[in-house]
């Protein structure tokens, strides 16, 4: 472990103190005024951070409430008759967080400044475009809020990334990186040794509704029913972008015994979107740091689309269904239980109503959390882009909101590229730049394919990593004053 790991726990701790006691207060659901006292204490405590620049702090207080999310939510849930909608919010401590430290950030105009350059002004018009497109469409409040927070999720955890950056050094995030790892890897463990129901059922997170189903406990695996890690975090998927982030960064600081340990729990999650995140990042930093790279713009698009057709050989060699027929017609293969046709289906059918609706059928339209809040059927859900962060988002918001991403993305590896033929080749500022790009080039890839990837729990380690590292080598962002 890096240096100073007492530090990182004793952070974690305080920061788990202070979200168990405002779970108690959240589920007085009879006072309605402790709720609302919760929240504004997250608000503005996270305000302040952010205005004071205090990024150290912030981010172990961020990344405390996204990996023990389920674990002090059930704590507290256990003190409730029934699982009301305002308990929700329990899970949603991290938007809290992440609204109330990137106002603080922006209402220092020095910060502001450092944050809002060239392509990260992107995933920022992705949120105003969000903004109105549901403002136009006024769907189903839940549906609508819960996707205005996934698509803003991304502009503003890089804007912590980036601020990060900027103000812990590398041996501190190591430290970070290196204690979170370890109590998701405990997790592991203890889920281990106690067995996955008696684990779950002793921290009361059986209890908690908006993590069962099916596909969140087990799944089929060469035909056999199988149990899915979930360490912490309480959900398979979000575990797996935890898991395939932190492999690759181990790998990265050439820690292969711990890389190797986190890649086997990855492949334990069961989860094909941690596992393409983490396969792709290898891939990006391997060929852009061992080979010269000749057509940058080329090479870009093709790694952004790379995946697309090794799924297709995926979906083709799974039930031997032809890719090309099923690209026509996804609605007549999706219905069986081979979810990589769900996933496949709602790319296809998400983009291309993006072509035909260019403006798309706005914020809060179908998608997963269509299914949850306003039980749309089975074909209309998977129509909608449901379980693919890209198609749901062309649905929703059509060619401007893919072209915002897709655009960001492109400019990111393009520059990356550019870096890896210039006479710096070899210096530790294009290996450290290449390997955040090579953390965005796994997130989309996952995106394509994952719904979750937008979701904070999810993009948290990977985007955060992206933009510490990309941002913080070379001249793109002066350290401000502190």
């Amino acid at each position: 472990m890096a240096r100073d790991p007492e530090k990182v726990i004793l952070s974690i701790f305080l920061s788990f103190l202070i979200f168990l006691l405002l779970s108690f207060l959240l589920v007085r659901q009879n006072l309605i005024i402790l709720p609302l006292f919760a929240i504004l204490v997250i608000l503005f405590c996270c305000f302040t951070l952010g205005l004071s620049g205090n990024l150290y702090f912030l981010t172990i207080f961020l990344l405390t409430s996204i990996v023990f999310q389920a674990l002090f939510a059930s704590l507290a849930v256990s003190q409730m008759d029934s699982f009301g909608r305002i308990s929700i919010l329990l899970f949603e401590f991290k938007s809290f967080i992440l609204i109330g430290a990137v106002c603080g950030l922006f209402v220092n105009s020095n910060i502001r400044r450092k944050i809002l350059i060239n392509e990260m002004v992107l995933p920022f018009f992705l949120i105003v475009w969000a903004c109105i497109r549901g403002i136009i469409t006024r769907g189903d409040m839940a549906t609508t809020l819960a996707y205005l927070r996934n698509f803003s999720s991304l502009a503003l955890i890089l804007a912590i990334g980036v601020a990060a950056s900027q103000t812990i050094t590398e041996e501190k995030w190591e430290s970070i990186l290196s204690t979170f790892t370890l109590f998701l890897l405990l997790g592991v463990v203890l889920e281990i040794a106690f067995g996955r129901d008696a684990w779950w059922s002793l921290l009361n997170l059986d209890k908690l509704e908006s993590i069962k189903g099916p596909y969140s406990t087990t799944t089929d695996f060469f035909g056999f029913t199988v149990p899915r890690l979930r360490t912490f975090v309480g959900e398979p998927i979000n575990t797996s972008y935890m898991f395939g982030a932190l492999a690759a960064w181990h790998f990265y600081k050439r820690k292969k015994a711990m890389a190797l340990i986190l890649s086997v729990t990855l492949f334990f999650t069961f989860a094909k979107s941690g596992i393409i995140l983490l396969l792709m990042s290898l891939a990006w930093y391997h060929l852009c740091t061992k080979k010269r790279i000749r057509k940058v713009s080329w090479f870009s698009i093709g790694a952004m689309i790379t995946p697309i057709p090794l799924f297709a050989l995926y979906v083709n060699a799974s039930d031997s269904v032809n890719a090309l027929d099923f690209a026509k017609d996804p609605l007549s293969f999706f219905l069986g239980n081979n979810t990589a046709f769900t996933h496949a289906s709602g790319l296809i059918l998400g983009t291309r109503t993006a072509l035909t609706n260019p403006l798309g059928l706005g914020l809060g339209v179908g998608g997963n959390f269509g299914e949850i809040f306003t039980k749309i059927n089975r074909q209309d859900w998977i129509s909608s882009g449901a379980e693919s962060g890209i198609g749901v988002l062309g649905f929703q918001l059509g060619l401007p909101g893919l072209l915002l991403v897709l655009v960001f993305v492109f400019k990111i590896l393009s520059k990356n590229l550019e870096l890896t033929t210039s006479p710096v080749r070899a210096s530790p500022e294009m290996h450290r730049k290449t390997f955040g790009a090579s953390l965005l080039i796994g997130w989309f890839s996952a995106s394509l394919f994952s719904e979750n990837a937008f979701g904070p729990q999810s993009a948290i380690i990977p985007m955060l990593c992206f933009s510490y590292y990309y941002y913080r080598a070379g001249d793109n962002i002066p350290k401000w004053e502190k």
